[in-house]
């Protein structure tokens, strides 16, 4: 099989269907983003707040969503740079994603073909997780634990979350997507949930089929589906919301196949 540059996958068929989880994974450079909500432009240190200048550039900022409940949240900030996120709140909270290490999970909910939950959960190394978004995160306890969450915090509903929310995954593929590949290709195995990947073989439960012998990977709403030809599924479909780094492992498979 020739092999294919480690790059971010784009707009391709791992979402199909007429209302898909599309994402564009291209990643923007920062200079796009004129002026930050804040007023402060990309790569000006004194724009960076609290001191995380270790996170390199500005890239944008969202407000919470103005609500008669969770006022804890209000004055929350949310802080996208070249190197990670902050995530603040005028009580003291504060929490620090780095794109290289943080997982994160994703559940999207359509009803009529219009969106009405985009939650991210952004989980750590020790297992803490915080959602942000409109809407709940679409797993079980068990289902949690599953990926390594040992526990979830309700935290801020930050506005446009078809903004930042796709940012994120952008600059997260683009952190871990080269490593993850350099790993599979040193004989290791790593795992996205239920989803098991090696050099050679994709696996979900007990189930396995040979990179090879997939001729398609469809995300259609909220589902994974494995096929070997159109309409035949050889793996069994999974969630998409309980895939940790769900663009990470498209990216893989795009490699792969």
């Amino acid at each position: 099989m020739p092999h294919r540059p480690a790059t971010v996958p784009g707009q391709r068929r791992a979402a199909v269907g007429p209302h898909p989880d599309r994402v564009d994974l291209s990643v923007r450079d920062p200079s796009e983003f004129q002026v930050n909500d804040n007023g402060a432009r990309p790569g000006d240190p004194a724009a960076v707040p609290g001191g995380e200048q270790d996170l390199g550039s500005p890239v944008m900022t969202a407000a919470p969503r103005k609500s008669l409940f969770g006022r804890r949240w209000r004055g929350a900030e949310l802080h996208l740079f070249t190197g990670g996120l902050r995530v603040t709140a005028p009580d003291g909270f504060g929490r620090t994603y780095r794109w290289e290490s943080v997982r994160v999970l994703q559940n999207h909910t359509r009803v009529n073909g219009g969106l009405v939950e985009a939650v991210y959960t952004l989980i750590d190394g020790d297992g803490t997780a915080l959602s942000l978004g409109p809407g709940h995160h679409g797993l079980l306890g068990r289902h949690l634990q599953r990926v390594g969450v040992t526990s979830v915090t309700r935290g801020p509903v930050f506005v446009d979350p078809m903004r930042w929310g796709p940012e994120i995954q952008r600059r997260v593929t683009a952190a871990q997507l080269p490593a993850a590949l350099a790993r599979l290709n040193a004989g290791e195995r790593l795992t996205f949930g239920d989803v098991t990947v090696d050099r050679h073989t994709v696996s979900v439960k007990e189930k396995t089929c040979r990179w090879a012998d997939l001729h398609e990977i469809r995300l259609v709403h909220g589902q994974v589906y494995f096929e070997k030809e159109a309409g035949r599924h050889v793996l069994p479909a999974v969630v998409s919301a309980g895939v940790p780094n769900l663009y990470v492992f498209l990216g893989l498979a795009e490699q792969l196949r």
